[in-house]
């Protein structure tokens, strides 16, 4: 184990007894499209699951399927409609998702100019870049409001084998450990746990 995690040996073996306890769930990647995927980055952290999930069920629902909203392009193109103010992100928050959270449209515009100066711009070269990419080297403060856990979510839905350093890893390795581990730290450990065919997609 990398020293640089900050574990004791003591506690990586208290975690590696408390996860063969954990059931093994392998669940199948679901198949999404590049609206999907950039909208869950936005929508999928700090939020309730029925939130985002009502939110995507809208946006599929009632705008992708009417309106023919699809690309990269197209998107950018309806939030040029809406002023970049609280307000104006209220309104596109509604017309998308069906509520207002504005301060996820804030996001999303962020991040959609961020995705077209890497050449991330549909659901391949988003994957592409997401699977090669470093969270310290290519996202780390590019994204106002996105972290490290988010990054990490986008690379899992992009078919890389590593995890989501979220609330409930956090909360589980501290409850175990009892020492509260930074994000980079904990997806350094649980890599390290995680048998060789476990991380076999």
């Amino acid at each position: 184990m990398n020293k640089k995690s900050g574990i004791t040996p003591e506690q990586f073996q208290q975690l590696l007894i408390a996860c063969a306890d954990l059931p093994f769930v392998r669940n199948p990647r679901e198949e999404t499209d590049y609206m999907e995927d950039i909208f869950i980055t936005v929508l999928d952290f700090h939020m309730q699951g029925p939130v985002v999930g009502n939110a995507l069920w809208h946006f599929s629902e009632s705008i992708q399927r009417q309106h023919g909203l699809h690309t990269h392009a197209q998107l950018h193109a309806v939030l040029d409609r809406f002023p970049d103010t609280k307000e104006g992100n209220k309104e596109a928050s509604r017309f998308l998702w069906n509520n207002a959270h504005w301060t996820r449209v804030e996001i999303l515009r962020r991040l959609l100019t961020f995705l077209a100066s890497v050449g991330a711009t549909d659901q391949t070269s988003l994957h592409t870049w997401a699977q090669q990419a470093s969270f310290e080297r290519d996202f780390k403060g590019k994204v106002k409001g996105l972290g490290i856990a988010v990054f990490h979510w986008l690379q899992i839905r992009s078919g890389v084998q590593t995890i989501k350093p979220d609330v409930w890893v956090i909360k589980f390795t501290e409850r175990v450990t009892g020492k509260r581990f930074a994000e980079a730290a904990l997806i350094e450990i649980y890599t390290e746990i995680a048998p060789p065919h476990r991380r076999t997609a």
